[in-house]
């Protein structure tokens, strides 16, 4: 029982850190809005007409950035001041464009794609930057409950944000909710400016851009392990890729929902997620070693969205289903 309770206790650990806790507010906060803003911005290029490839792009422009930068921006943010890059990445996710388009009601499909991709631009160059502060506003003993509250918080950006978008797209529209996603970003800048302080680092130990490109490239061509890692990790994007990209297109052409059951169908995803993080991930790493897991994962992912494109009721349910298959991987 005492042991429980410390495992309980040593989870919130962070959240005891003011530093931490100002800053992890702030990210879930943000979490929740760019959750709605997804959701919205899907929903209005349904109501633009967009055609179902169209639809399905929605979540190519916005994971594309990842792929082009996220290299990069680590190397980025080993090499700069990271407060700036962080308020820096902030003020250019709040610059709104897609917010002004759709008060002055010049909005496009194709605005729309360009938006989400600029936006993962400023996600891709954020993450890393992000990840990289966690250490250095904790203690080493609040390390490992910073790491797991940094999951938790992105869950519930998930799984709040995507309602609650759906809620305000039927009460406000989607120029409130890209308003406020944009307000958020400038509170976010703010909230970094006041609470983080970077520490020092010598610049004299630090490689120059071109030396870092070149230091992962050698990691990973010497390091057969990081090898397997990264090419179970593109396997997985590749395949995972289709819930996103066709949830929005059998959604309103198949089942035509509503704004709010898109956003309900998109939560049950983070709800998935969660659950499978906290209920269904420890039990199996008990059970089984990593390689099965993951052949479990990909097994139950393939059973589930293979056959829901024809389907019509339980789309909610599905949605939690691949949120749990994805945490087994």
């Amino acid at each position: 029982m005492a042991t429980k309770q410390q495992r309980s206790a040593s989870l919130w650990l962070a959240l005891k850190n003011r530093v931490f806790f100002g800053l992890w507010m702030t990210a879930l906060v943000s979490g929740c809005c760019v959750s709605a803003h997804d959701t919205s911005a899907t929903w209005l290029m349904n109501e633009l007409g967009a055609s179902p490839f169209l639809l399905s792009l929605m979540a190519t422009s916005a994971a594309l950035p990842f792929f082009l930068f996220a290299l990069p921006a680590g190397v980025i943010s080993d090499l700069v001041n990271r407060q700036i890059l962080l308020i820096a990445t902030y003020l250019w996710l709040a610059a709104g464009a897609l917010a002004l388009f759709t008060w002055l009601h010049l909005v496009k499909p194709y605005y729309i794609l360009i938006t989400a991709f600029l936006l993962g631009v400023g996600y891709a160059f954020a993450a890393p930057a992000w990840a990289a502060i966690i250490p250095e506003v904790v203690p080493k003993s609040e390390l490992p409950s910073a790491i797991i509250l940094s999951g938790v918080q992105m869950n519930l950006g998930g799984i709040v944000g995507p309602a609650l978008g759906g809620l305000l797209l039927s009460v406000a529209g989607p120029g409130i909710i890209f308003s406020l996603n944009a307000l958020v970003f400038l509170f976010a800048a703010m909230m970094v400016k006041r609470w983080y302080r970077e520490r020092r680092r010598f610049g004299a130990h630090l490689e120059g851009f071109m030396e870092s490109f070149a230091s992962t490239a050698r990691c990973i061509r010497y390091t057969p392990g990081i090898q397997v890692i990264l090419t179970r990790d593109f396997l997985f994007g590749f395949f995972i890729a289709e819930v996103p990209a066709l949830l929005p297109v059998v959604a309103f052409r198949r089942l035509h929902l509503q704004a709010n059951q898109l956003g309900l169908s998109f939560t049950c995803l983070g709800i998935g997620s969660l659950l499978g993080g906290a209920l269904v991930l420890p039990y199996a790493r008990t059970k089984f070693t990593p390689n099965t897991l993951t052949i479990i994962g990909i097994g139950t992912l393939d059973s589930g969205p293979a056959g829901h494109a024809g389907l019509g009721p339980g789309t909610n349910e599905r949605g939690a289903h691949d949120g749990v298959s994805s945490l087994l991987l």
